[in-house]
């Protein structure tokens, strides 16, 4: 643990750039938690934080324990607006550009993930998220800094999180209940939120089909065990998600790549 440089970043999140209306916007101090946990648990292993999934559901899990002021969760937000830090960095895709509001915000979260390939973090920071003492002590620092009252929260162990229902609704509801679920959504969610929903599932679907289907795929029997989390078969809707609106297992299969692609061009069907 480097001393300095821990002072150096304790400093830095105490001083974030922040909108104060209710009494300070969280989502920075909500975001940086959740990456410092994702570091320590070994899903973020790179100063290259991309937008993921995992990222946006821990981000949306620990908001839920922490927030209780009228802000909205929106992940877009703070991954944008990080960039007034000095830590942190966008990174765009070649040849794009990230759009921006009149009012200097990001435009969607749909933008901000097509345009921004992910945010670099200075290195000496990721390597202290690295260092379970200094992780340690920043969470704390963030912790005791904008969630006075409800740090408590921060450890307790819940056994419902929003990943686990989204999961159970994936493996258990029929595809009707799942359509009227997602129809339900996008009638009372604003469109970022459901965006950020939907890209939330997405990321659920591909995890659990493959997982059903003991990560081999269903037409050629490929399976490739490895002593890191990698597979080789995809999530493959069966009717497509854009007309479905079915994440469930009765629609899911799980695919090669290349079957996966053929099955996409209609190379390949299912009866």
């Amino acid at each position: 643990m480097n001393d300095q440089q821990l002072a150096i970043y304790s400093k830095y999140f105490l001083k974030l750039r922040r909108d104060y209306r209710f009494g300070g916007a969280p989502h920075k101090p909500v975001l940086l938690l959740s990456i410092a946990e994702l570091v320590k648990r070994g899903e973020i292993t790179e100063n290259r934080i991309c937008i993921t999934p995992e990222l946006v559901l821990e981000f949306k899990n620990n908001w839920s324990k922490l927030v209780v002021t009228p802000h909205q969760p929106n992940f877009a937000l703070p991954f944008f607006h990080l960039r007034s830090e000095p830590f942190w960095k966008l990174v765009p895709f070649a040849g794009m550009q990230i759009g921006v509001t009149g009012s200097a915000s990001v435009k969607s979260f749909r933008n901000l993930k097509d345009t921004v390939a992910y945010a670099e973090m200075d290195m000496e920071l990721f390597l202290l998220l690295n260092d379970p003492v200094s992780n340690a002590v920043l969470e704390q620092t963030l912790l005791d800094a904008y969630f006075p009252e409800t740090k408590g929260k921060w450890r307790e162990m819940d056994t419902y999180t929003i990943g686990s229902e989204i999961s159970k609704q994936i493996i258990s509801d029929t595809s009707l209940i799942y359509r009227k679920r997602i129809e339900e959504l996008q009638r009372k969610l604003s469109r970022d939120a459901f965006e950020e929903e939907m890209f939330v599932r997405g990321g659920a679907f591909k995890r659990e089909i493959p997982r059903y289907y003991g990560y081999r795929c269903a037409i050629s029997g490929l399976r490739v065990e490895t002593s890191y989390t990698i597979q080789l078969v995809d999530a493959c809707h069966i009717i497509p998600f854009s007309e479905s609106y079915n994440d469930t297992i009765t629609n899911g299969i799980a695919l090669c790549p290349n079957l996966h692609r053929a099955f996409d061009r209609g190379l390949i069907s299912i009866n």
